[in-house]
């Protein structure tokens, strides 16, 4: 059963779980949102032809999603985040910890396949530009929690630019190889806050995710604690600022 975190009418939000792609797969027999939200609506009377997902998760990636009743909602909401009026704040455990507190991540990427698998890749001419800040809240052992701030809305946008900096994801097994495979069973990534002016009033909306249990679990194994704005004690986390221009990735050769 899907978590609703608010539902205004025209628009309603879910918490979407890990595992779930947004649409259905190419083999067709992956459970999806979409089918999931359909059933849900058609359940209560509503007709699920009205549903119309805003934007979009990757599989793993837990927290808000949005969803549009009817067209109208849905294309006011689509421009909203085309234009970038949508601002989003997503948590995500990395390892290792980033050395600067905060800093500014800001590349361009292009789609490259790669063994049946597409991952964005750092270019220096042409792809699209991509800026991401990247606070950390707090650190454990091994593992460092930090908020990420996409001022752009790219595929993997959040994934690369932590690996770019050398802190990639655990369980990013795409952009952080098999150490962080072996640090999580999933991309420790979650949606946590979305804010966006209402389709029809045009006043501010914020909706927050608690953090997952899998993802505060493994944290405060590692000895971490959340911050008080995520649920645990609170944290220092003054320190330099800096911008962050990242290289391209050396060329791989053909194995």
């Amino acid at each position: 059963m899907l978590d609703v975190l608010l539902d205004a009418g025209c628009f309603f939000a879910v918490n979407k779980p890990a595992g779930l792609p947004a649409h259905a797969t190419v083999d067709g027999q992956r459970q999806n949102l979409l089918d999931l939200l359909r059933r849900s609506e058609a359940a209560a009377g509503r007709s699920a032809d009205d549903v119309f997902m805003v934007h979009r998760l990757d599989r793993d990636t837990t927290g808000v999603t949005l969803v549009a009743r009817g067209r109208e909602a849905a294309r006011v909401l689509g421009e909203t985040f085309a234009v970038g009026g949508a601002h989003k704040t997503y948590l995500a455990l990395v390892a290792p910890v980033p050395v600067e507190r905060t800093l500014t991540v800001e590349h361009h990427l292009a789609p490259r396949r790669e063994g049946g698998t597409e991952r964005m890749e750092i270019v220096r001419a042409g792809g699209q530009q991509a800026i991401t800040k990247v606070s950390l809240e707090a650190r454990g052992r091994r593992l460092g929690l930090v908020r990420c701030e996409p001022h752009t809305g790219r595929k993997h946008q959040i994934r690369a630019a932590l690996a770019s900096i050398g802190a990639p994801i655990a369980g990013d097994f795409l952009y952080g190889g098999p150490m962080a495979r072996r640090l999580a069973p999933r991309v420790m990534l979650h949606a946590a806050v979305l804010v966006f002016p209402h389709p029809e009033t045009g006043a501010k909306v914020r909706i927050e995710a608690q953090v997952p249990s899998d993802m505060r679990g493994l944290f405060l194994r590692d000895g971490g604690e959340l911050p008080p704005r995520w649920g645990g004690p609170a944290i220092d986390t003054s320190g330099p600022r800096r911008s962050h221009r990242t290289a391209p990735s050396p060329a791989r050769g053909r194995r």
